[in-house]
Protein backbone atom coordinates (compact mmCIF):
# COMPACT_ATOMS: atom_id res chain seq x y z
CA UNK A 1 0.00 0.00 0.00
CA UNK A 2 0.91 3.45 -1.10
CA UNK A 3 1.41 5.83 2.11
CA UNK A 4 0.43 9.64 1.66
CA UNK A 5 4.40 9.75 1.17
CA UNK A 6 3.59 8.49 -2.36
CA UNK A 7 6.00 5.39 -1.22
CA UNK A 8 4.93 1.83 -1.52
CA UNK A 9 5.25 -0.39 1.41
CA UNK A 10 4.67 -3.48 3.19
CA UNK A 11 2.50 -2.63 6.21
CA UNK A 12 3.85 -1.57 9.18
CA UNK A 13 4.00 -4.53 12.13
CA UNK A 14 5.71 -2.97 15.28
CA UNK A 15 5.45 -5.49 18.03
CA UNK A 16 2.37 -7.36 16.47
CA UNK A 17 3.26 -10.43 15.65
CA UNK A 18 2.92 -14.17 16.35
CA UNK A 19 6.61 -14.65 16.89
CA UNK A 20 6.33 -11.39 19.33
CA UNK A 21 2.91 -12.36 21.17
CA UNK A 22 2.42 -15.92 20.47
CA UNK A 23 0.46 -18.09 18.52
CA UNK A 24 -2.89 -16.73 20.20
CA UNK A 25 -1.84 -13.60 19.34
CA UNK A 26 -4.85 -12.55 16.92
CA UNK A 27 -7.39 -13.68 19.09
CA UNK A 28 -5.84 -12.52 22.24
CA UNK A 29 -4.92 -8.88 20.86
CA UNK A 30 -8.54 -8.70 19.21
CA UNK A 31 -10.39 -9.44 22.96
CA UNK A 32 -8.58 -6.92 24.34
CA UNK A 33 -9.36 -4.22 22.18
CA UNK A 34 -13.12 -5.04 22.08
CA UNK A 35 -13.05 -5.00 25.87
CA UNK A 36 -11.71 -1.24 26.11
CA UNK A 37 -13.28 -0.09 22.93
CA UNK A 38 -11.95 3.70 22.51
CA UNK A 39 -9.85 3.56 25.43
CA UNK A 40 -5.92 3.76 23.77
CA UNK A 41 -4.96 3.81 27.17
CA UNK A 42 -6.50 0.79 28.92
CA UNK A 43 -5.67 -1.66 25.78
CA UNK A 44 -1.97 -0.61 26.03
CA UNK A 45 -2.38 -1.25 29.72
CA UNK A 46 -3.92 -4.29 29.04
CA UNK A 47 -1.42 -5.27 26.69
CA UNK A 48 1.32 -4.33 28.49
CA UNK A 49 -0.56 -6.62 31.85
CA UNK A 50 -0.05 -9.33 29.46
CA UNK A 51 2.68 -8.90 27.43
CA UNK A 52 5.62 -6.71 28.71
CA UNK A 53 5.47 -6.50 31.85
CA UNK A 54 8.76 -8.16 32.53
CA UNK A 55 10.08 -6.48 29.67
CA UNK A 56 13.23 -3.78 30.28
CA UNK A 57 14.92 -5.11 33.15
CA UNK A 58 18.09 -3.81 32.26
CA UNK A 59 16.19 -0.15 32.44
CA UNK A 60 17.07 0.53 36.41
CA UNK A 61 14.62 3.45 36.99
CA UNK A 62 11.02 2.37 37.44
CA UNK A 63 9.57 4.83 35.68
CA UNK A 64 11.39 4.91 32.17
CA UNK A 65 10.83 0.90 32.41
CA UNK A 66 7.23 1.51 32.50
CA UNK A 67 7.66 4.04 29.75
CA UNK A 68 9.38 1.09 27.37
CA UNK A 69 6.98 -1.28 28.02
CA UNK A 70 4.14 1.50 27.01
CA UNK A 71 5.83 2.23 24.44
CA UNK A 72 6.19 -1.61 23.10
CA UNK A 73 2.63 -2.16 24.07
CA UNK A 74 1.43 1.10 21.97
CA UNK A 75 3.37 -0.71 19.12
CA UNK A 76 1.66 -3.84 19.20
CA UNK A 77 -1.58 -1.23 18.97
CA UNK A 78 -0.16 1.10 16.17
CA UNK A 79 0.57 -2.48 14.08
CA UNK A 80 -3.25 -3.52 14.15
CA UNK A 81 -3.76 -0.37 12.83
CA UNK A 82 -1.72 -0.93 10.16
CA UNK A 83 -3.05 -4.18 9.70
CA UNK A 84 -6.78 -2.96 9.75
CA UNK A 85 -7.62 -4.44 12.52
CA UNK A 86 -8.01 -1.06 14.31
CA UNK A 87 -9.43 2.42 13.71
CA UNK A 88 -7.93 5.27 14.47
CA UNK A 89 -10.39 6.07 17.17
CA UNK A 90 -9.06 2.56 18.93
CA UNK A 91 -12.18 0.52 17.89
CA UNK A 92 -12.15 -2.66 15.92
CA UNK A 93 -12.77 -2.39 12.30
CA UNK A 94 -15.36 -4.40 10.14
CA UNK A 95 -12.45 -6.98 9.77
CA UNK A 96 -11.80 -6.69 13.60
CA UNK A 97 -15.20 -7.44 14.95
CA UNK A 98 -15.72 -10.48 12.30
CA UNK A 99 -12.96 -11.86 13.44
CA UNK A 100 -13.91 -11.44 16.87
CA UNK A 101 -17.23 -13.34 16.53
CA UNK A 102 -15.19 -15.99 14.48
CA UNK A 103 -14.65 -18.86 17.27
CA UNK A 104 -12.95 -21.28 15.35
CA UNK A 105 -9.52 -20.18 15.60
CA UNK A 106 -8.56 -21.33 11.92
CA UNK A 107 -11.10 -20.40 10.12
CA UNK A 108 -10.06 -16.99 12.19
CA UNK A 109 -6.78 -17.21 10.66
CA UNK A 110 -7.87 -18.10 7.11
CA UNK A 111 -10.31 -15.05 7.37
CA UNK A 112 -7.18 -12.41 8.23
CA UNK A 113 -5.22 -14.46 6.02
CA UNK A 114 -7.59 -13.73 3.43
CA UNK A 115 -7.63 -9.90 4.25
CA UNK A 116 -3.97 -9.78 4.27
CA UNK A 117 -3.20 -11.43 0.47
CA UNK A 118 -5.79 -9.03 -1.12
CA UNK A 119 -5.67 -5.72 1.03
CA UNK A 120 -2.44 -5.93 3.02
CA UNK A 121 0.21 -6.87 -0.21
CA UNK A 122 0.22 -10.44 1.06
CA UNK A 123 0.53 -11.63 -2.68
CA UNK A 124 3.14 -9.04 -3.86
CA UNK A 125 5.45 -11.04 -1.03
CA UNK A 126 4.85 -14.18 -1.89
CA UNK A 127 5.37 -13.49 -5.30
CA UNK A 128 8.36 -12.27 -4.61
CA UNK A 129 9.57 -14.76 -2.88
CA UNK A 130 8.14 -17.13 -5.67
CA UNK A 131 10.80 -14.97 -8.38
CA UNK A 132 13.66 -16.20 -5.79
CA UNK A 133 12.46 -20.04 -6.14
CA UNK A 134 12.32 -19.65 -9.87
CA UNK A 135 15.87 -18.14 -10.12
CA UNK A 136 17.18 -20.70 -7.55
CA UNK A 137 18.03 -17.92 -5.35
CA UNK A 138 18.30 -18.58 -2.12
CA UNK A 139 15.17 -16.65 0.02
CA UNK A 140 16.68 -14.68 2.77
CA UNK A 141 15.49 -11.29 4.44
CA UNK A 142 17.82 -9.50 2.39
CA UNK A 143 17.01 -11.39 -0.80
CA UNK A 144 13.13 -10.79 -0.26
CA UNK A 145 13.91 -7.01 0.97
CA UNK A 146 16.06 -6.54 -2.00
CA UNK A 147 13.36 -8.28 -4.47
CA UNK A 148 10.60 -5.96 -3.35
CA UNK A 149 12.77 -3.06 -4.25
CA UNK A 150 13.32 -3.79 -7.47
CA UNK A 151 9.57 -3.37 -7.22
CA UNK A 152 9.53 -0.25 -6.05
CA UNK A 153 8.83 -0.86 -2.78
CA UNK A 154 10.36 1.02 0.46
CA UNK A 155 11.94 -0.45 3.55
CA UNK A 156 13.57 1.19 6.77
CA UNK A 157 17.15 -0.05 7.17
CA UNK A 158 16.76 -3.61 8.56
CA UNK A 159 12.76 -3.70 8.51
CA UNK A 160 11.66 -6.71 9.81
CA UNK A 161 7.98 -5.89 7.89
CA UNK A 162 8.25 -9.10 5.25
CA UNK A 163 9.07 -11.64 7.88
CA UNK A 164 6.57 -10.38 10.04
CA UNK A 165 3.91 -10.56 7.43
CA UNK A 166 4.98 -13.69 6.44
CA UNK A 167 4.25 -15.18 10.10
CA UNK A 168 0.82 -14.11 9.76
CA UNK A 169 0.23 -15.83 6.62
CA UNK A 170 1.92 -19.02 8.11
CA UNK A 171 -0.80 -19.04 10.38
CA UNK A 172 -2.65 -20.08 7.64
CA UNK A 173 -0.70 -22.64 6.15
CA UNK A 174 0.13 -20.28 3.51
CA UNK A 175 4.07 -20.28 3.60
CA UNK A 176 6.43 -21.44 6.37
CA UNK A 177 9.41 -20.34 8.45
CA UNK A 178 11.67 -21.47 5.02
CA UNK A 179 9.47 -19.51 2.66
CA UNK A 180 8.02 -22.41 1.39
CA UNK A 181 4.70 -21.49 -0.35
CA UNK A 182 1.93 -23.66 -0.38
CA UNK A 183 -0.35 -22.47 -3.78
CA UNK A 184 -3.07 -24.91 -2.74
CA UNK A 185 -3.70 -23.39 0.49
CA UNK A 186 -3.64 -20.00 -1.20
CA UNK A 187 -5.97 -21.19 -3.70
CA UNK A 188 -8.14 -22.60 -1.13
CA UNK A 189 -8.17 -19.42 0.93
CA UNK A 190 -8.05 -16.41 -1.31
CA UNK A 191 -9.70 -18.42 -4.22
CA UNK A 192 -6.97 -17.97 -7.14
CA UNK A 193 -3.42 -19.24 -7.00
CA UNK A 194 -0.43 -17.84 -7.50
CA UNK A 195 -0.03 -19.50 -11.16
CA UNK A 196 -3.48 -18.08 -12.00
CA UNK A 197 -2.01 -14.15 -10.80
CA UNK A 198 1.08 -15.08 -12.72
CA UNK A 199 -0.71 -16.16 -15.98
CA UNK A 200 -3.31 -12.50 -15.43
CA UNK A 201 -0.09 -10.46 -15.02
CA UNK A 202 1.62 -12.25 -18.77
CA UNK A 203 -1.49 -10.78 -20.44
CA UNK A 204 -2.16 -7.87 -22.35
CA UNK A 205 -3.83 -4.76 -21.19
CA UNK A 206 -6.45 -5.49 -23.91
CA UNK A 207 -6.47 -9.11 -23.25
CA UNK A 208 -7.45 -8.52 -19.58
CA UNK A 209 -9.66 -5.79 -20.84
CA UNK A 210 -11.49 -8.23 -22.40
CA UNK A 211 -11.49 -10.64 -19.87
CA UNK A 212 -12.88 -7.89 -17.45
CA UNK A 213 -15.95 -7.42 -19.86
CA UNK A 214 -16.62 -11.36 -20.53
CA UNK A 215 -16.24 -11.68 -16.59
CA UNK A 216 -18.68 -8.91 -15.64
CA UNK A 217 -21.44 -10.30 -17.67
CA UNK A 218 -20.52 -13.68 -16.39
CA UNK A 219 -21.99 -12.84 -13.68
CA UNK A 220 -25.27 -12.78 -15.13
CA UNK A 221 -25.06 -15.27 -17.81
CA UNK A 222 -22.54 -18.16 -16.89
CA UNK A 223 -20.85 -19.56 -19.19
CA UNK A 224 -23.68 -18.52 -22.19
CA UNK A 225 -22.07 -17.46 -25.38
CA UNK A 226 -21.89 -14.08 -25.84
CA UNK A 227 -21.89 -13.11 -29.97
CA UNK A 228 -18.41 -11.04 -31.16
CA UNK A 229 -20.15 -7.81 -32.30
CA UNK A 230 -22.22 -7.58 -28.93
CA UNK A 231 -19.12 -8.52 -27.27
CA UNK A 232 -16.96 -5.85 -28.97
CA UNK A 233 -19.65 -2.72 -28.09
CA UNK A 234 -18.88 -3.73 -24.38
CA UNK A 235 -15.32 -3.69 -24.45
CA UNK A 236 -15.62 -0.52 -26.36
CA UNK A 237 -18.61 1.19 -24.56
CA UNK A 238 -16.12 0.23 -20.90
CA UNK A 239 -12.67 0.55 -21.94
CA UNK A 240 -13.01 2.99 -24.96
CA UNK A 241 -11.35 2.25 -28.73
CA UNK A 242 -8.47 -0.12 -27.20
CA UNK A 243 -8.25 -2.88 -30.04
CA UNK A 244 -7.83 -2.86 -33.74
CA UNK A 245 -10.42 -4.88 -35.52
CA UNK A 246 -7.94 -6.79 -37.16
CA UNK A 247 -6.67 -8.31 -34.03
CA UNK A 248 -9.65 -9.61 -32.36
CA UNK A 249 -9.16 -13.20 -33.64
CA UNK A 250 -5.57 -13.30 -32.28
CA UNK A 251 -6.88 -12.02 -28.94
CA UNK A 252 -9.65 -14.72 -28.80
CA UNK A 253 -7.28 -17.37 -29.72
CA UNK A 254 -4.55 -16.12 -26.94
CA UNK A 255 -7.49 -16.07 -24.55
CA UNK A 256 -8.78 -18.98 -25.11
CA UNK A 257 -5.25 -21.06 -25.49
CA UNK A 258 -4.56 -19.64 -21.92
CA UNK A 259 -8.41 -21.41 -20.22
CA UNK A 260 -10.22 -17.99 -19.90
CA UNK A 261 -12.70 -18.24 -22.41
CA UNK A 262 -14.11 -20.66 -25.31
CA UNK A 263 -14.59 -19.49 -28.71
CA UNK A 264 -16.65 -20.88 -31.23
CA UNK A 265 -16.94 -19.68 -34.68
CA UNK A 266 -19.40 -20.91 -37.05
CA UNK A 267 -20.45 -20.24 -40.55
CA UNK A 268 -23.64 -18.29 -40.29
CA UNK A 269 -26.43 -17.40 -37.68
CA UNK A 270 -26.02 -16.36 -34.04
CA UNK A 271 -22.81 -14.39 -33.96
CA UNK A 272 -21.84 -13.93 -37.17
CA UNK A 273 -18.48 -12.29 -38.20
CA UNK A 274 -16.88 -13.43 -34.92
CA UNK A 275 -18.43 -16.19 -33.30
CA UNK A 276 -19.74 -16.60 -29.67
CA UNK A 277 -17.44 -16.12 -26.78
CA UNK A 278 -18.20 -17.70 -23.42
CA UNK A 279 -16.51 -17.76 -19.86
CA UNK A 280 -14.69 -20.57 -18.88
CA UNK A 281 -14.80 -21.99 -15.39
CA UNK A 282 -11.51 -20.83 -15.02
CA UNK A 283 -12.39 -17.08 -15.35
CA UNK A 284 -15.38 -17.16 -13.43
CA UNK A 285 -13.93 -18.89 -10.25
CA UNK A 286 -10.81 -16.08 -10.16
CA UNK A 287 -11.26 -13.67 -7.60
CA UNK A 288 -10.95 -10.93 -9.63
CA UNK A 289 -10.37 -8.66 -5.83
CA UNK A 290 -7.11 -9.98 -6.07
CA UNK A 291 -6.06 -9.21 -9.40
CA UNK A 292 -7.34 -5.18 -10.11
CA UNK A 293 -9.54 -4.48 -7.10
CA UNK A 294 -13.04 -5.67 -8.85
CA UNK A 295 -15.14 -6.78 -6.60
CA UNK A 296 -19.04 -7.54 -7.62
CA UNK A 297 -21.57 -5.96 -5.53
CA UNK A 298 -22.66 -6.62 -2.02
CA UNK A 299 -25.81 -8.40 -3.40
CA UNK A 300 -27.86 -11.25 -1.22
CA UNK A 301 -26.83 -14.71 -1.22
CA UNK A 302 -29.76 -16.24 -2.56
CA UNK A 303 -29.66 -13.67 -5.21
CA UNK A 304 -26.63 -14.09 -6.07
CA UNK A 305 -27.28 -18.34 -6.04
CA UNK A 306 -29.88 -17.64 -9.24
CA UNK A 307 -28.06 -14.80 -10.89
CA UNK A 308 -27.57 -16.60 -14.16
CA UNK A 309 -31.17 -17.69 -14.37
CA UNK A 310 -31.99 -17.25 -18.40
CA UNK A 311 -33.85 -14.30 -19.45
CA UNK A 312 -36.91 -15.86 -20.55
CA UNK A 313 -37.18 -17.40 -17.51
CA UNK A 314 -36.90 -14.02 -15.52
CA UNK A 315 -39.77 -12.59 -18.12
CA UNK A 316 -42.09 -15.07 -17.42
CA UNK A 317 -41.69 -15.72 -13.57
CA UNK A 318 -43.11 -11.76 -13.51
CA UNK A 319 -46.24 -13.16 -13.94
CA UNK A 320 -46.06 -15.78 -11.15
CA UNK A 321 -48.60 -16.60 -8.60
CA UNK A 322 -45.83 -16.75 -5.72
CA UNK A 323 -44.86 -13.39 -4.43
CA UNK A 324 -41.46 -15.29 -3.48
CA UNK A 325 -40.71 -16.25 -7.07
CA UNK A 326 -42.00 -12.57 -8.63
CA UNK A 327 -39.46 -10.67 -5.98
CA UNK A 328 -36.97 -12.63 -7.04
CA UNK A 329 -37.58 -12.71 -10.95
CA UNK A 330 -37.93 -8.20 -10.55
CA UNK A 331 -34.51 -8.46 -8.44
CA UNK A 332 -32.50 -10.83 -11.30
CA UNK A 333 -34.67 -8.39 -14.05
CA UNK A 334 -33.07 -5.32 -12.64
CA UNK A 335 -29.43 -6.98 -12.15
CA UNK A 336 -30.09 -8.22 -15.60
CA UNK A 337 -31.10 -4.78 -16.62
CA UNK A 338 -28.37 -3.17 -14.87
CA UNK A 339 -25.73 -5.93 -16.44
CA UNK A 340 -26.64 -5.10 -20.03
CA UNK A 341 -25.86 -1.94 -20.00
CA UNK A 342 -22.63 -2.10 -19.02
CA UNK A 343 -22.76 -1.42 -15.50
CA UNK A 344 -21.84 -3.20 -11.92
CA UNK A 345 -24.92 -3.87 -9.66
CA UNK A 346 -23.62 -3.10 -6.39
CA UNK A 347 -26.59 -3.38 -3.80
CA UNK A 348 -30.39 -3.41 -3.15
CA UNK A 349 -31.71 -0.96 -1.11
CA UNK A 350 -35.54 -2.38 -1.41
CA UNK A 351 -35.89 -6.45 -1.66
CA UNK A 352 -38.57 -7.57 -4.35
CA UNK A 353 -38.93 -10.66 -2.25
CA UNK A 354 -40.20 -8.63 0.99
CA UNK A 355 -42.53 -6.39 -1.52
CA UNK A 356 -44.76 -9.53 -2.92
CA UNK A 357 -42.25 -8.88 -6.16
CA UNK A 358 -44.04 -5.28 -6.67
CA UNK A 359 -40.80 -3.07 -6.44
CA UNK A 360 -36.83 -3.36 -6.01
CA UNK A 361 -34.36 -0.59 -5.94
CA UNK A 362 -31.08 -1.32 -7.20
CA UNK A 363 -27.66 0.44 -7.02
CA UNK A 364 -25.53 0.30 -9.46
CA UNK A 365 -21.73 1.86 -11.30
CA UNK A 366 -20.01 2.04 -14.35
CA UNK A 367 -16.23 3.42 -14.98
CA UNK A 368 -16.60 3.72 -18.94
CA UNK A 369 -15.00 7.02 -20.13
CA UNK A 370 -16.26 8.48 -16.96
CA UNK A 371 -17.45 7.31 -13.47
CA UNK A 372 -21.08 7.09 -13.20
CA UNK A 373 -23.80 6.09 -10.67
CA UNK A 374 -27.08 4.84 -11.20
CA UNK A 375 -30.30 4.03 -9.28
CA UNK A 376 -33.03 1.92 -10.43
CA UNK A 377 -36.80 1.66 -9.29
CA UNK A 378 -37.99 -1.43 -10.67
CA UNK A 379 -41.97 -2.14 -10.81
CA UNK A 380 -44.22 -4.92 -11.62
CA UNK A 381 -47.29 -2.73 -11.05
CA UNK A 382 -50.04 -1.83 -14.35
CA UNK A 383 -49.11 1.95 -13.27
CA UNK A 384 -46.44 4.14 -11.87
CA UNK A 385 -47.04 7.42 -10.83
CA UNK A 386 -45.06 10.52 -10.12
CA UNK A 387 -44.11 10.01 -6.27
CA UNK A 388 -42.16 7.48 -6.92
CA UNK A 389 -39.90 9.28 -9.38
CA UNK A 390 -40.10 12.08 -6.54
CA UNK A 391 -39.01 9.50 -3.74
CA UNK A 392 -35.94 8.51 -6.56
CA UNK A 393 -34.58 12.15 -6.87
CA UNK A 394 -34.26 12.45 -3.35
CA UNK A 395 -32.36 9.53 -2.70
CA UNK A 396 -29.96 10.44 -6.00
CA UNK A 397 -29.13 13.32 -4.00
CA UNK A 398 -28.24 11.67 -1.24
CA UNK A 399 -26.08 8.69 -2.77
CA UNK A 400 -24.48 11.32 -5.12
CA UNK A 401 -26.21 9.22 -8.38
CA UNK A 402 -25.86 10.52 -12.08
CA UNK A 403 -29.08 8.55 -13.48
CA UNK A 404 -32.17 7.57 -12.22
CA UNK A 405 -33.87 4.72 -14.14
CA UNK A 406 -37.50 3.92 -13.16
CA UNK A 407 -38.54 0.50 -15.02
CA UNK A 408 -41.85 -0.95 -14.84
CA UNK A 409 -43.78 -3.81 -16.06
CA UNK A 410 -46.52 -1.49 -16.90
CA UNK A 411 -47.16 2.06 -17.80
CA UNK A 412 -46.50 5.83 -16.45
CA UNK A 413 -48.62 8.05 -15.87
CA UNK A 414 -48.33 11.17 -17.78
CA UNK A 415 -47.53 13.20 -15.16
CA UNK A 416 -44.05 11.08 -14.77
CA UNK A 417 -42.81 11.88 -18.05
CA UNK A 418 -43.73 15.42 -17.49
CA UNK A 419 -41.60 15.41 -14.02
CA UNK A 420 -38.89 13.33 -15.46
CA UNK A 421 -37.94 15.89 -18.27
CA UNK A 422 -38.43 18.68 -15.61
CA UNK A 423 -35.99 16.87 -13.58
CA UNK A 424 -33.36 16.60 -16.46
CA UNK A 425 -34.14 20.14 -17.81
CA UNK A 426 -33.50 21.34 -14.42
CA UNK A 427 -30.65 19.50 -12.28
CA UNK A 428 -27.71 17.39 -12.88
CA UNK A 429 -29.60 13.98 -12.64
CA UNK A 430 -31.01 12.15 -16.26
CA UNK A 431 -33.84 9.84 -15.21
CA UNK A 432 -34.64 7.38 -17.84
CA UNK A 433 -38.71 5.96 -18.06
CA UNK A 434 -38.05 1.90 -19.23
CA UNK A 435 -42.16 1.52 -19.56
CA UNK A 436 -43.76 -2.55 -20.97
CA UNK A 437 -42.60 -2.25 -24.94
CA UNK A 438 -38.69 -1.38 -23.44
CA UNK A 439 -38.74 -4.61 -21.57
CA UNK A 440 -40.38 -6.31 -24.45
CA UNK A 441 -37.90 -5.01 -26.78
CA UNK A 442 -35.29 -6.57 -23.69
CA UNK A 443 -36.98 -10.15 -23.18
CA UNK A 444 -36.53 -10.37 -27.16
CA UNK A 445 -33.80 -8.37 -28.42
CA UNK A 446 -31.67 -8.68 -25.64
CA UNK A 447 -28.85 -6.39 -24.55
CA UNK A 448 -28.15 -5.06 -28.35
CA UNK A 449 -32.29 -3.92 -27.75
CA UNK A 450 -32.34 -2.31 -24.57
CA UNK A 451 -28.89 -0.40 -25.12
CA UNK A 452 -30.65 0.89 -28.42
CA UNK A 453 -33.44 2.29 -26.23
CA UNK A 454 -31.13 3.62 -23.61
CA UNK A 455 -29.04 5.89 -26.48
CA UNK A 456 -32.51 7.30 -27.55
CA UNK A 457 -33.23 8.43 -23.90
CA UNK A 458 -29.40 9.89 -23.86
CA UNK A 459 -29.91 11.65 -26.99
CA UNK A 460 -33.20 13.10 -25.42
CA UNK A 461 -31.31 14.20 -22.46
CA UNK A 462 -28.71 15.69 -23.96
CA UNK A 463 -31.78 17.81 -26.13
CA UNK A 464 -32.86 18.84 -23.09
CA UNK A 465 -30.25 19.43 -21.32
CA UNK A 466 -28.09 22.02 -23.62
CA UNK A 467 -30.06 24.92 -23.01
CA UNK A 468 -28.63 24.32 -19.50
CA UNK A 469 -25.07 25.39 -20.65
CA UNK A 470 -26.33 28.22 -23.56
CA UNK A 471 -28.22 29.55 -20.96
CA UNK A 472 -25.31 30.05 -18.53
CA UNK A 473 -23.18 31.04 -20.55
CA UNK A 474 -25.23 33.75 -21.60
CA UNK A 475 -25.47 34.90 -17.89
CA UNK A 476 -21.74 34.54 -17.28
CA UNK A 477 -21.30 36.65 -20.82
CA UNK A 478 -23.31 38.96 -19.72
CA UNK A 479 -21.63 39.88 -16.42
CA UNK A 480 -18.21 39.87 -17.96
CA UNK A 481 -19.32 42.35 -19.82
CA UNK A 482 -20.97 44.39 -17.09
CA UNK A 483 -17.93 43.88 -15.06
Amino acid sequence: MADSDGKLRLPWTGEFSPGQLGERALAETITIVGANKGDRAAIVSAFRERWFSNAATKRKDPSDRLRQQNVRSGNVLNGMQSYGLVSDSYYLTDLGEELLAETNAEKRSELFAAFLLKHRQGLELLDAVRGLHQRHTSVTKKNVVDELRKRGYWFTTNSGDAGKLRQWLGTAGIVDVDWRINDERIAAIAGTSLTTIGEWQSLTRVQRAFLQTVRRLGETRGTSAIPSPELLEFVRDEHGAIFDESQVKKIYQALGQGGWISHAVKSAGRGGKGGLIAATPKLLDVDFELLLGFKPGDLPADLRAVMTTPREKIYKDLDSRSAHIKGIALELLAVNVASDLGLTPLSLRVRGVRTGGAEVDLVSEGAHLLFSRWLFQCKNTKTVNVDVLAKEVGMATLLQANVIVIVTTGKFSKTVGDFAEHVSETTPFQVVLADQSVLEAHRDGGASALRERFHRSAENAMRLKRPQVLDTLDELGEDGASS
